[in-house]
């Protein structure tokens, strides 16, 4: 039953729905429809609101407006409501939103408020337009369509409307026959200019398709031979790794075999610098148990003089060799060849002079310990 609505109230409810349907992304053949839709609802609640929202249609879409009628709060508090009419209306279900502030602790209390204060009624699952409504929808629908038809032959060339867009692509033939069922002078400027523009077009399209085999075979002895250059150039590539890995390889083994040949020279070095040491602990025994007094110094020094000869070359000797082991192991990528001369220089620059600190080293403790006496 509809509401006594004044007429002052009335009349700016139809000024404003006519400014906001002009202004929403509804489809044309909608709007009409939802005008007639809102009114009649605005008939039973003259103090609600109208006014445009942007709102998506599905999530992640794009944002169109829409119309949206909101409750009006009179004198006692009331809950507001908003009201959102979709594109699809009114086939797609309307939207209810609470009118508040989003407060989540309503939720609690509240079984049918979702986030975003979007109101669940399950009775709007479940709705579906009245016959009225799909009925004037529909009209609108053809009316537009109809007029979009229209719209389309009034705006081709009168002879345009004789060509049937069903029948396929005429030939040359074709075309020369239906220019002769007109008379040239009953045909204007922009009509025969627009025939032959077709004409031109159906010719250059019919020249493509008789082109197409051509392009075809031209390009496939291009396309295997750019097959082939590949398949070769990715074969050489292929030969030329596996050559450098062989390379790598041999490297490598001689490599190994020159530090396990180091490796054993280094043991002789350490078994023979046991040897001297063993010596030079019976010397020493030797030492204490003559007569010191009886001994004399030049017959200490002959005795002497020999064995720190001998232990400071093994211990230059020694050293000379470490230091060329760590060298092989940091220059992997140089050859057996080159490392051997790089460490035969290193070694016996680093002999002499480790030679030569240990000769006065071994001197210096033999005057210490003959100023001690």
């Amino acid at each position: 039953m509809a509401v006594s609505v004044d007429q002052a109230r009335w009349a700016q409810i139809q000024k404003d729905m006519n400014i906001l349907i002009q202004s929403s992304d509804y489809p044309v053949q909608q709007k009409n429809a939802i005008s007639m839709h809102i009114l009649g609802f605005m008939q039973m609640n003259p103090n609600c609101l109208m006014e445009l929202q942007s709102h998506q249609d599905g999530p992640g879409g794009p944002l169109k407006k829409h119309i949206a009628l909101r409750g009006k709060q009179t004198g006692i508090k009331m809950i507001g409501f908003k009201i959102v009419l979709a594109l699809g209306h009114p086939f797609a279900v309307p939207l209810a939103f609470l009118d508040e502030p989003d407060n989540p602790n309503l939720y609690e209390y509240l079984d049918y408020l979702q986030p975003g204060n979007k109101l669940a009624f399950a009775y709007l699952d479940d709705w579906k337009p009245d016959d009225q409504q799909t009925q004037q929808s529909s009209q609108s629908l053809g009316t537009y369509q109809s007029e979009q038809q229209l719209e389309h032959e009034q705006q081709q060339p009168s002879i345009i409307k004789y060509l049937n867009y069903s029948q396929p692509v005429a030939d040359e033939g074709d075309f020369d026959n239906l220019m002769n069922m007109f008379d040239n002078n009953q045909m204007s400027h922009h009509e025969r200019n627009t025939l032959i523009r077709l004409n031109t077009q159906i010719k250059q399209e019919k020249e493509k398709e008789r082109l197409k085999p051509d392009v075809l075979q031209k390009l496939q002895p291009k396309v295997e031979q750019m097959l082939n250059d590949h398949v070769i150039i990715r074969q050489s590539e292929a030969e030329s790794y596996l050559s450098k890995l062989e390379s790598l390889n041999q490297k490598k083994e001689q490599i190994n075999k020159s530090l396990v040949e180091i490796k054993l020279k280094n043991d002789e070095i350490k078994f023979a610098c046991q040897e001297i040491t063993k010596i030079s602990d019976e010397i020493d025994q030797s030492a204490l148990n003559q007569n010191v007094e009886a001994v004399s110094l030049e017959s200490i020094k002959s005795k002497i003089k020999p064995m720190l000869q001998k232990m400071a070359y093994l211990d230059a000797k020694q050293n000379a060799i470490n230091d060329c082991l760590a060298i092989i192991k940091q220059n992997d990528e140089q050859t057996v060849a080159e490392n051997v001369r790089v460490f035969r220089k290193l070694a016996n620059r680093q002999f002499k002079t480790l030679y030569k600190r240990n000769k006065l080293a071994a001197f210096i403790s033999f005057n210490q310990h003959q100023n001690r006496q």
